[in-house]
């Protein structure tokens, strides 16, 4: 029998004690597998109406060291085919491994999307950023390539938009902000202070915050409204990890901008229309 096979068998047993700590546990790690990448002892005591010690007890029971070595002999299936790596680690000698490498990444990156996008989350997004009074885009270092390509994409939606790089700028706009606007905050590892801060001061202001991050599992996930996020991974666990999902980041903006396009298609259509032309002289023919 497989060592996976030993645990899910046991997990079964420990979950047959219904009404008790452990069998509250092993019941709902039994019946979402897929979300046993974005847990974490607190948030799997918070899920299951238990408490830290409880959940640690559990692990030990269940003859594991802990919480890690079980998520390890689960691992999510939604990004095994992805590896995490920094580029300036790697021993790479060629062109062919480099583009091999990168590409590969790239659409393991894109391709584990359709499956971590919840339809959900993605028209109450679209939703609040067509009713706003008014959205603001920010983002740092790589992240504001992404928050720039988002405004430059919304804009042509929906006029009331702005984009701010500068954290003083930002931090002032996020100031004004209020109860009909939303912060767009981009930020690969959700852990840029700067960015917390701009966010904290949108939410007193009541503000709605709507973020894209590499993270499933970051502070900045944790406080926005909405967290569309390219993997499931936690922030915690990669804290040294350097690689930005830019590619990942921007695909999320383009469905996004064509969810949004698609449901007002004539009204989108036509400010399509007025900005294309506006800037169509610029163009060589």
């Amino acid at each position: 029998m497989s060592s996976n096979m030993f645990y899910l068998v046991r997990l079964d047993a420990m979950r047959k004690k219904q009404g008790s700590a452990d069998g509250m546990i092993a019941d709902y790690l039994l019946a979402n597998p897929h979300k046993i990448a974005t847990l974490t002892v607190w948030s799997l005591a918070e899920k299951t109406n238990t408490s830290y010690a409880s959940v640690c007890r559990f692990f030990k029971k269940l003859g594991l060291s802990g919480f890690r070595e079980f998520k390890k002999l689960f691992p999510d299936t939604r990004t095994s085919e992805m590896r995490d790596f920094s580029i300036e680690s790697e021993t790479v000698a060629s062109f062919e491994e480099i583009s091999t490498r990168i590409c590969e990444y790239s659409s393991g990156v894109i391709g584990s999307l359709p499956r971590l996008l919840r339809r959900g989350e993605v028209e109450r997004t679209v939703e609040l950023m067509k009713n706003a009074e008014q959205v603001h885009f920010i983002g740092l270092g790589t992240s504001a390539v992404t928050a720039q390509y988002a405004y430059t994409k919304f804009f042509r939606l929906k006029h009331v938009c702005s984009f701010e790089r500068d954290i003083i700028l930002a931090k002032m706009k996020a100031s004004q902000m209020k109860e009909s606007s939303v912060l767009f905050a981009v930020s690969s590892s959700g852990r840029t202070k700067s960015i917390l801060e701009i966010a904290r001061i949108a939410r007193q202001n009541g503000a709605t915050i709507i973020a894209i991050c590499d993270f499933e599992n970051s502070p900045l996930s944790t406080m926005a409204d909405i967290s569309i996020c390219t993997t499931v991974r936690d922030s915690n666990k990669y804290i040294d990890t350097d690689f930005p999902h830019i590619q990942g980041q921007i695909t999320i903006v383009d469905i996004l901008y064509a969810y949004m396009y698609h449901k007002t298609p004539s009204f989108s259509s036509r400010k399509i229309k007025e900005t294309k032309d506006a800037v169509d002289v610029d163009k060589v023919r």
